[in-house]
């Protein structure tokens, strides 16, 4: 079964926003969460056992992604991801991909079954994306440093900054809240 890539790209910003944040508890916060999302996303069978080091491992490859993520919103600047790249290396290489051929094409999938073949068929999903460098590039996380969120930039420049209006109006309010008090103080 084939997934299209739109449900692989909104896949990609759902791992990102499983970050505990503001307005959010951590979505991995012990085996059941865990399980729950990856069965919810349709990784894993709803009764799949889910062990503490899977929950560690599945956070360690959310963080991998996200901070690659994060590179893509200044693609000039030379952004270290190099620790992100071997937190993804060293959980591809306990959880083996394979191609599977279908009649609508290719897709990569996890060889291993349970919660392993989950992280694997997660790992796999991404790749997919990955793949393709110009769509991979408009996966970012939000600027807004109080959001952690991620989003696909559909500006026609790819130069998109936040997930949605309400955060770059909060970036903008702050930034004119802080001229403000300058202003003030040299009045």
């Amino acid at each position: 079964m084939s997934t299209p890539a739109t449900d692989l790209g909104t896949l990609i910003v759902d791992l990102v926003g499983t970050r505990a944040g503001t307005h959010a508890a951590e979505s991995f916060a012990d085996p059941e969460s865990t399980r729950t999302w990856f069965y919810r996303a349709g990784l894993i069978p709803e009764n799949t056992p889910v062990s503490e080091a899977e929950v560690w491992t599945v956070r360690e490859l959310r963080d991998a992604v996200t901070a690659i993520l994060a590179s893509h919103l200044h693609p000039a600047k030379d952004t270290d991801t190099g620790s992100a790249t071997a937190a993804i290396e060293r959980i591809a290489a306990l959880h083996p991909l394979m191609p599977r051929l279908t009649p609508a094409g290719m897709e990569l999938v996890g060889t291993q079954t349970g919660m392993a073949g989950g992280i694997g068929t997660l790992l796999a999903r991404v790749a997919t994306v990955a793949s393709n460098p110009r769509e991979w590039v408009r996966f970012k996380t939000c600027s807004n440093h109080t959001c952690h969120s991620g989003f696909r930039d559909n500006s026609r420049n790819g130069s998109g900054l936040y997930c949605g209006p309400g955060c770059a109006a909060q970036v903008n309010m702050r930034a004119y809240r802080k001229r403000q008090g300058g202003d003030a103080a040299r009045a």
